[in-house]
This record gives C-alpha cells, sequence and structure tokens, in this order.
C-alpha cells in the first residue's frame, strides 16, 4: 500500500504504519483464542492473538485499504473501491 511517498509492507509495526500513513480512517480490534492441548489431549491453557484492522483512503476516488494486524504487525493488506 502506497501512503504519500512511502510503501507498507507484510511485517511492518503499527508505529511505522501510522508514521508513514497518519492515523486510519477506523480501527476495529477484536481478539481470537484457542485452547492449547497436549499429546493426551488434556488442556493446559488458552491461547490468543490480537486482531486489529486499520482502514485507510487517501482521497474519495481512491481504493479503500484495510491493513490487517496481528499482534502488531501487518499480515495483510487488501485493497476495494469504494464507490
Amino acid at each position: 500500500m502506497r501512503c504519500k511517498q512511502s510503501l507498507v509492507f507484510e511485517g511492518d509495526s503499527k508505529y511505522i504504519v501510522e508514521r508513514k500513513c497518519g492515523p486510519p480512517l477506523a480501527k476495529d480490534i477484536y481478539q481470537d483464542s484457542s485452547l492449547l492441548v497436549n499429546n493426551f489431549d488434556i488442556p493446559y491453557g488458552v491461547a490468543s492473538d490480537v486482531y486489529e484492522v486499520w482502514t485507510y483512503q487517501q482521497s474519495p476516488n481512491e481504493f479503500l485499504y484495510e491493513v490487517l494486524f496481528q499482534n502488531g504487525r501487518v499480515i495483510a493488506i487488501s485493497a476495494n473501491r469504494s464507490f
């Protein structure tokens, strides 16, 4: 994704993305949890990941970009026409 004169890449941190692109139009945050089990199928804990989706649009005629973060790092970028 291009922001001004910079590019955003998978692996970039939230700090880097905000520095390159400014604040997003919207932020959605959710958490995914899964049960950890040992080799005998006995539960021993819970693993959780925090996901955020940041939405960007440079101008009304530009693509609407969604940047997906997992645990603070970009894991996917998608683009959709907004009109």
